[in-house]
């Protein structure tokens, strides 16, 4: 007979499932470490054959490891895979707004024809205003645009009634670019005014956070299609001012009154 003898360290629950591991041909001692505070065991087979020590609970470990990283993987997969999809479901739901809304532009300035003004080719007007305006597509700063827009008999546009105000947001929220109005706080830091009348504003739509007047340099008005996302729907018109340094170069808007 031989006996085989390995002390090994466990704790005293483990004593069964060592013996389910390692055969019934065994026989387990528990041996008391006082000096370590841990129980050890002897194990005592007769057929012979060798050991395999390896731990069975340090596998079970490995396996468990392995199993929660799996699971992390597969989760932040599904959730990253529903963002991207939420994602797209919220762009597609905003185009579709913003179609609509761009459609529905195109058929209320159809109210040029309803108007009792009549503009001259690119000019355009809607029903209930006195005035034409022209979108130019030349770059030029704040007081080149003035200019350009006096050489053709008007001014940069000042949007001084509510109807006024939604037309115009209809017309630059269907375009992509930037245009300068006719407002300024130049000389007059902190107040607005519309230039050449002098007057205040009466009306105001501004973007989220403006005028902000970064630098000390923003002293002149521009109007834009705003970003689209979901401030760019919840705001009045979807599109806003914009204070910004005189000497850059945009797009302007004309108007001459009657």
């Amino acid at each position: 007979m031989i006996v085989c003898y390995k002390k090994i360290q466990m704790i005293k629950e483990d004593k069964k499932l060592w013996e389910e591991y390692l055969g019934k041909n065994v026989r387990i001692w528990n041996i008391n470490d006082t000096k370590n505070g841990n129980s050890n065991m002897s194990v005592e087979k007769h057929d012979g054959s060798g050991f395999d020590f390896k731990n069975p609970f340090k596998l079970s470990k490995r396996r468990l490891i392995v199993v929660l990283v799996v699971i992390v993987i597969v989760a932040v997969t599904i959730i990253f895979t529903a963002l991207l999809l939420a994602k797209e479901k919220l762009s597609n739901t905003l185009e579709t707004i913003d179609n609509q809304q761009t459609t529905s532009s195109n058929r209320e300035t159809t109210d040029t024809d309803a108007s009792d003004v009549n503009c001259a080719t690119g000019w355009i007007t809607t029903f209930g205003l006195r005035s034409c305006y022209l979108f130019s597509n030349d770059n030029k700063d704040w007081i080149g645009a003035q200019s350009g827009c006096r050489k053709l008999g008007g001014s940069l546009t000042d949007i001084e009634t509510n109807n006024e105000l939604n037309f115009l947001n209809r017309e630059v929220r269907s375009r992509f670019s930037v245009y300068w109005i006719g407002g300024t706080n130049n000389g007059t830091e902190g107040k607005f005014r519309w230039e050449p009348s002098g007057q205040p504003f009466n009306v105001t739509n501004w973007s989220l956070g403006e005028p902000n007047n970064v630098g000390n340099i923003e002293d002149c008005v521009n109007y834009s299609r705003q970003k689209r996302t979901i401030i760019y729907y919840l705001q009045k018109g979807t599109a806003g001012w914009n204070a910004a340094n005189c000497n850059s170069k945009f797009n302007y808007i004309c108007e001459i009154k009657f």
